[in-house]
């Protein structure tokens, strides 16, 4: 390597780039003709990162090769290296040959025009095993496609591999840099070509788009109307409630190949980028890869003797890799244009021709990012590339950016998928995916905006003791919702986020009401009953069965302790139509929801997962299966029945509260000393509310009011009638402990009202009424008043 690059210097070390290139082309008579216009792409490192060893700036790329084995041909690609050696860029591909032997060469290839015409291009040199070659590699067509190593006459090049390692190496001189996406090497000459298929169906439609689309809008304006001409659609999630999920999202979602490449640049350069892009409106960026944050630019195009035309010029702030890249301006138009490079005053630009731009994933979701927020994708078929851009300006300029995300000290392997997780400290606009490669030029994939970190990982036992959740990694947790004690993890499981469940709460077990061990493991069918929606859990609520559920098809995962204590429960896309992250989502009782690895949560809190839930396909509600709890109350379907207190039933309340010698004090410190018990330490992590009883504290307030029925009937029915918001876990804790202090004399109250919401679960208008424990608990103080 040594040597070549000493040969790499003295071609191009005194005189300038493009005459040197030119020398290059005449003096090994490659001097190339005409070609069919194509399209141009780079390969991008795998985490998007640059990384500085001996003097040199180096990306690496390895997930790409790793989910794509077959690109190779016969031999298979390792990883691929990015970076300058001297004053040339260079591109080594480490690949694994099976034998000793002869063999053919084929790049995914785009090389840029010297002429307008396309008729000649930059050759790059090539090394094999670090032994540069005679030959140039050159290609006779422009855009990216199969190109083949050969000869001045036209004959395929045979290249001798060892068995093993070997590396092959492309080198271009700046501002240039290999153009080179993949390697494929046969020892079979007609099998050595690359297929392309794919891109040209691809390239072929955006023409026909193109010939067939009409003019774009006068003006631009937002819409949330992603069907029409628009900038960036608005995201949003799938919720009525605007609270429920702290990030903006969008599911299943089309991502497309937009045009985009790498330059190196010097320091104190004069640079101009132009494009030209017929009719179609467009955006012109470059930025740098080190540092998009404060050396980014952006232009929207404009209309120049009959054609759009995007312009930047700019002096290079510091040497190194930058980015140009196109997109459109109106989302739901793609087309084709030309880029151009100016590497300074009077010089030969360097020229790229029919470079696609789409716009098709492009969502704003303008937000301040003042702390480490996280940006990504998951479920995603393709590869997708992903940008972000700030609000700096019209139409914003791009100030982040990932390929693969891969490990970063977590758990969850991303493979292809992108993560952005930094604070920007500025408004972000939105953000552009699209897909990595040309030679893959389409995709799907779910993309997340804006989602905090959890602090999860630092809950702690008890003060001062083990973490709760050992295992669960820092990179890890990604939260989607704040704490909040008004539903817990298996109302959240059930799609409800109104109550603390803990199986089908409004069943009876064996006796008049549930009692302490219900939801131990000699009930599982009270879990089964409740996630097969027997009764509903609300109208549209999906169905889940336990029969045939594992780990690869279950959407909901049950967690029990080694002695069968049932302890949590986690969900995954696509359970209840919410969006639940990368892979699982849990709400652990009081605590914040969060995003995290199936087996995250394992430890001496929760145990480990012990039962899987399912889709119920065949069920005879499939057809209802597609509303979340706030959709199908917004949508007027489901109902949550209001009960509340007659003026005379507040009157007879205070009646009978100033009977009390001591009025409700003893009760009430009681009931104080509870609650600060059970929101504070360990009991934040606790999501089995009666679990949240079975302390001293608890044990102590259940007692007094069993043997003070009327005293504590009175004192909950301010509780549990309380308007206060800000009272929602206390009154769903208490709907259970005055159960229980209720149940031996009153249960058969309790029955009553189930029994007549089971023989008419509808309002007069065909609603259906949801079988919440605070309606039941609500009737059921109502009718002991009635006792008093």
């Amino acid at each position: 390597m040594k040597k070549f690059t000493k040969r790499w210097l003295t071609l191009f070390g005194t005189t300038s780039v493009v005459a040197h290139l030119l020398l290059t082309l005449l003096t090994t008579g490659l001097l190339l003709t005409g070609c069919k216009k194509e399209l141009m792409h780079f390969k991008a490192e795998t985490e998007a990162r640059s990384v500085q060893q001996a003097g040199k700036q180096l990306f690496t790329e390895t997930a790409f090769f790793t989910k794509n084995k077959d690109l190779g041909g016969e031999i298979t690609v390792l990883k691929s290296d990015e970076s300058t050696e001297g004053s040339a860029t260079t591109k080594v591909f480490h690949i694994e040959a099976p034998a000793d032997g002869n063999y053919y060469l084929s790049a995914w290839v785009n090389i840029p025009a010297l002429d307008e015409q396309k008729s000649r291009f930059l050759p790059m040199d090539i090394t094999i095993n670090n032994e540069k070659q005679e030959v140039a590699f050159n290609v006779q067509k422009a855009g990216w496609h199969s190109g083949a190593y050969m000869d001045g006459d036209g004959n395929k090049i045979i290249l001798k591999l060892k068995k093993g390692t070997n590396t092959i190496g492309f080198f271009s001189a700046p501002p240039l840099t290999p153009s080179v996406d993949f390697v494929r090497l046969t020892r079979d000459r007609a099998s050595s070509d690359i297929p392309s298929e794919a891109y040209t169906k691809y390239l072929n439609g955006i023409r026909a788009a193109q010939s067939s689309s009409k003019a774009a809008p006068a003006a631009a304006s937002d819409t949330l109307d992603v069907n029409t001409n628009t900038l960036m659609s608005v995201m949003s999630t799938l919720s009525a409630d605007p609270d429920l999920n702290e990030y903006a999202y969008t599911l299943g979602r089309e991502f497309k190949y937009s045009f985009y490449t790498k330059v190196y640049l010097t320091s104190g350069k004069h640079m101009s980028i132009t494009s030209w892009a017929g009719s179609l409106t467009h955006v012109l960026e470059v930025f740098s890869a080190d540092n998009p944050q404060s050396q980014s630019w952006t232009a929207t195009s404009y209309l120049v003797s009959g054609s759009q035309r995007g312009y930047i010029p700019f002096t290079v702030p510091a040497t190194g890799y930058y980015y140009v890249k196109l997109r459109s301006y109106w989302l739901s138009e793609t087309g084709m244009a030309s880029l151009n490079v100016y590497a300074g005053s009077g010089s030969t630009p360097i020229q790229y021709y029919d470079c696609p731009i789409a716009g098709e994933l492009g969502f704003a979701h303008y937000h301040n990012n003042t702390q480490e927020l996280n940006y990504f994708t998951s479920y995603t078929t393709g590869d997708p590339r992903m940008w972000i851009v700030d609000n700096n300006g019209f139409p914003g300029k791009v100030c982040g950016y990932n390929d693969d995300y891969g490990y970063h000290g977590g758990d969850f392997y991303w493979g292809l998928n992108s993560r952005v997780k930094k604070n920007f400290n500025r408004t972000i606009q939105g953000i552009i995916v699209t897909t990595y490669s040309s030679y893959n030029p389409t995709g799907t994939t779910d993309l997340y905006s804006g989602c905090k970190n959890s602090n999860l990982y630092t809950a702690i036992e008890h003060p001062g003791g083990p973490l709760a959740f050992p295992n669960l990694k820092v990179d890890d947790a990604i939260m989607s919702s704040s704490a909040t004690n008004v539903y817990n993890c298996t109302a959240w499981t059930g799609g409800l986020t109104r109550g603390w469940f803990w199986g089908a709460l409004y069943q009876s077990q064996s006796g008049p009401l549930i009692g302490m061990n219900y939801g131990n493991p000699q009930v599982w069918s009270t879990w089964d009953d409740y996630y097969d929606n027997n009764p509903e859990r609300y109208a549209g609520a999906m169905t889940y069965t336990a029969d045939g559920a594992d780990a690869t098809n279950g959407v909901i995962a049950m967690w029990a302790k080694p002695n069968g204590e049932i302890t949590h429960g986690s969900i995954r896309k696509p359970g209840n139509n919410h969006a639940h992250g990368y892979d699982w989502e849990s709400k652990p009782g009081g605590l914040a929801r969060t995003f995290h690895p199936r087996d995250a949560l394992a430890g001496n809190i929760y145990g480990n997962i012990v039962k899987y839930y399912r889709i119920d396909e065949g069920s005879s509600l499939a057809a209802k299966q597609a509303l979340t709890f706030e959709e199908s109350l917004a949508q007027g379907l489901t109902v949550v029945e209001p009960v509340e207190l007659s003026n005379s039933e507040r009157t007879l309340i205070k009646a009978h509260q100033a009977t009390f010698k001591d009025g409700t004090k003893t009760i009430s410190a009681l009931y104080n000393n509870w609650i600060n018990k059970i929101t504070s330490g360990k009991y934040q992590a606790i999501s089995n509310p009666y679990k949240l009883i079975d302390n001293p504290e608890g044990l102590a307030l259940l007692k007094y009011g069993q043997n003070n029925l009327e005293e504590a009937t009175l004192y909950f029915a301010d509780v549990i009638f309380s308007n206060d918001n800000n009272k929602a876990f206390e009154q769903n804790i208490s709907y259970l402990i005055f159960c229980e202090m209720a149940r031996d004399k009153y249960g058969y109250l309790m029955e009553g009202a189930k029994e007549d919401w089971k023989n008419n679960p509808y309002t007069k208008d065909r609603k259906y009424t949801a079988p919440l424990p605070e309606t039941f608990t609500k009737k059921y103080v109502k009718a002991i008043l009635t006792q008093l």
